[in-house]
């Protein structure tokens, strides 16, 4: 799961090279921008749900139902949610 703004500064585009090798992830992308358009048509093939801006109770679900959490090291906020990743015991895949 990634959740947060779709920029490409946040490099969301460098999870495409795990899931072309793995055929057992389903990705979900929590949030919105400007890279919205360009991630849906670069994973269109791939198996990942655009959820939009979620907040509150179905956020907190989000986060307690995925099975592991990705974030660019390039992430001005990495701490913040390396630490809300690991707050729900998800592991943590960085870029």
């Amino acid at each position: 799961m990634y959740v947060g703004r779709l920029a490409a500064e946040k490099e969301i585009h460098k999870i495409k090279r795990l899931l072309e090798k793995q055929d057992n992830i389903v990705l979900v992308i929590v949030g919105d921008g400007p890279e919205r358009n360009d991630l849906e048509k670069l994973f269109q093939h791939e198996s990942v749900v655009f959820t939009g801006f979620l907040h509150g109770e179905e956020l907190a679900i989000a986060y307690a139902s995925s099975d592991a959490f990705y974030f660019s090291i390039h992430n001005r906020n990495i701490r913040t949610r390396y630490i809300r990743s690991h707050g729900i015991w998800n592991p943590s895949y960085c870029c």
